[in-house]
């Protein structure tokens, strides 16, 4: 299958993108997003409800660190992206019958380390580090997808980003 790529950046309320999301072991995921106004919370509960207890905290302060972190989209409309939100929408995109994504978040002397696990026919296939927060409050990608994160501030994995409360109708 092959994916053609749009300036997501530039894409505009209403716009439709193609993006090609790279995930575990080198597989690509292509969707078809639809960049809206507002996002539906619901969506995200809907998310939570299904996959959040697939996200594995070692600690409170592991917990903290994600749950507190936010993403800053660069974006006229000051949305935002919270780091949970990107890692349900992950484990939704990692979801079939024969395998499914965990998450795990460490935390270690001020920094925060978040590990997937790709499951499958009840066994680990792969197990890496994919996110570091260092003790200054940087994420760090660890596998350069970077970009992948940033795409989904404009629809890659649904509307899973906020709007700050002074822009929200």
């Amino acid at each position: 299958m092959k994916c053609r790529f749009f300036n997501v950046a530039a894409a505009g309320a209403g716009t439709e993108i193609l993006i090609r999301t790279a995930l575990l072991g080198g597989a690509f995921l292509c969707a078809m997003a639809h960049a809206t106004p507002e996002p539906d919370p619901s969506y995200i509960e809907r998310l939570r409800e299904r996959y959040g207890q697939r996200i594995e905290f070692e600690n409170q302060a592991a917990r903290d660190a994600v749950v507190s972190f936010d993403i800053n989209c660069h974006s006229r409309d000051g949305r935002f992206l919270p780091l949970v939100n990107v890692f349900l929408a992950k484990l939704a995109a990692v979801d079939s019958k024969r395998s499914h994504l965990t998450i795990l978040v460490e935390s270690r002397g001020g920094a925060t380390r978040v590990r997937d696990r790709l499951m499958s026919d009840g066994r680990i296939v792969d197990d890496r580090v994919v996110f570091e927060i260092n003790q200054w409050g940087e994420l760090r990608s660890t596998n350069g997808k970077a970009e992948a994160v940033m795409n989904a501030c404009f629809g890659s994995f649904g509307p899973i980003w906020k709007l700050p409360a002074s822009q929200r109708k």
